[in-house]
């Protein structure tokens, strides 16, 4: 949403699922999305000092609800599906080692993250070759 709303295209920008959004080593926004009461809150933070260009507050304002408008719109007709390409092509977690904790700090899962599915899940390869689906909890990268 972000690289698509500024139109930057760095040599590399990256979201990891938990809604952090990179441009190279910097993080340059994070996203959160909850579900509550049959809608969803979404917060969206960004140092826009690290963007090119550094735009005004109002032009990425501007920028940044233009392209969740258009990007809201496909979704509610059309699903995840359409941009589960896309996501998986800038997981930053893809091909890594990682650990997924609950809210009680427990793990759930282990495994390789492999890409993320037509539903925003997560879908992490455990060693034995069995793929679990995520949908919540907190990401760790096993280094």
């Amino acid at each position: 949403l972000l690289s698509t709303s500024i139109h930057i295209s760095p040599p590399r920008s990256a979201v990891i699922p938990t809604f952090d959004v990179f441009l190279g080593d910097a993080k340059v926004a994070g996203i959160s999305c909850e579900k509550h009461c049959g809608a969803v809150c979404l917060g969206i933070g960004v140092d826009a000092s690290e963007l090119p260009g550094t735009p005004s507050p109002e032009e990425l304002l501007e920028c940044v609800l233009s392209a969740l408008e258009e990007r809201g719109t496909r979704w509610m007709s059309a699903g995840f599906g359409p941009f589960a390409g896309e996501a998986t092509a800038k997981n930053l977690l893809s091909g890594r080692q990682i650990a997924v904790v609950d809210d009680a700090g427990e793990v759930r899962v282990r495994g390789v993250a492999e890409r993320i599915d037509e539903a925003g899940r997560l879908v992490v390869c455990r060693d034995d070759g069995t793929r679990v689906l995520v949908s919540t909890g907190d990401v760790h990268v096993l280094w």
